[in-house]
């Protein structure tokens, strides 16, 4: 990097020479010169190209499908895991993993720093009752201001149909049953909404562990709700990442074959009972 910095400090150097000696050989004024970069400018130019994407939440469930889904890309991803969490599936991918907490604010902040990374995904969520240990804002937030202090300019975020607008679409079991999460998934997206990043929040309804079926789309339709398959979710959310369209975005994941609650029931029950 200070090699960088004196070569072009030396070319500055040069052709000020050379516009010195013109002026001297001809008559006429040396031609006008661009306004000197200013010391942010240089740093900026210097910097490495910003490429791969961090996922916090990717060794499982819906961040694992982010994660294979970037991987079939050619992308190069990088997970953030506890030390406790099992993390083979991530070996097998190829993926780099970076130990860290997403509840501690330095942990995720070292992690998000680890590389020039272009994206953040985040699938954080879940951990038990208590509001005060669930990274469903917290961790989020952490990650959120780990994205802005490393200048990573991009973050797609899922949270749950629920938050904002999207509340009288929750069925009155699935607002029973997530209470206590979405207000904290409410508070996670109005955090990276004001964040300045470029978001794209993404809200599912219940999910289903079967194979993808490539069924579900992104809709800003607010009333919509659907059960959905988590692969698939994990496929909208990679190419969430790529989509300028979803810049600043705030979507629905529907899949239209999985609207009625009796139906998709049946097949959950059935998917528990394989299992």
């Amino acid at each position: 990097m200070t090699s960088r910095i004196l070569a072009c400090a030396y070319a500055s150097f040069t052709l000020s020479l050379g516009d010195v000696a013109l002026a001297q050989e001809s008559d006429q004024p040396p031609p006008p010169r661009a306004a000197p970069l200013k010391p942010v400018e240089i740093a900026e130019a210097l910097e490495p190209p910003r490429e791969g994407v961090i996922v916090f939440g990717g060794n499982r469930a819906t961040g694992l499908e982010v994660v294979k889904n970037l991987v079939a890309r050619g992308e190069k991803v990088t997970v953030m895991a506890r030390p406790t969490s099992d993390v083979s599936e991530l070996k097998a991918l190829g993926v780099n993993i970076v130990e860290g907490d997403a509840m501690n604010a330095e942990q995720t902040a070292k992690a998000a720093a680890s590389a020039y990374f272009s994206a953040v995904v985040s699938t954080l969520g879940g951990g038990g009752a208590d509001s005060t240990t669930r990274p469903d804002f917290t961790g989020n937030k952490n990650a959120v201001d780990a994205a802005v202090a490393a200048k990573i300019p991009r973050f797609v975020l899922v949270t749950v149909i629920g938050p904002g607008e999207s509340y009288q679409a929750t069925p009155y079991f699935a607002r029973f049953a997530l209470r206590k999460v979405i207000p904290l998934k409410e508070q996670a997206e109005n955090y990276l909404i004001a964040s300045g990043l470029k978001y794209t929040v993404i809200r599912p309804g219940d999910l289903i562990n079967k194979p993808a079926e490539g069924k579900s789309v992104l809709t800003e339709d607010a009333s919509k709700f659907s059960w959905m398959i988590r692969a698939d979710l994990g496929k909208l959310m990679a190419d969430a990442v790529y989509d300028s369209a979803t810049v600043n975005k705030v979507y629905t994941a529907f899949d239209p074959t999985r609207d009625s609650f009796l139906g998709t029931l049946f097949e959950r029950l059935s998917e528990k009972q394989e299992e």
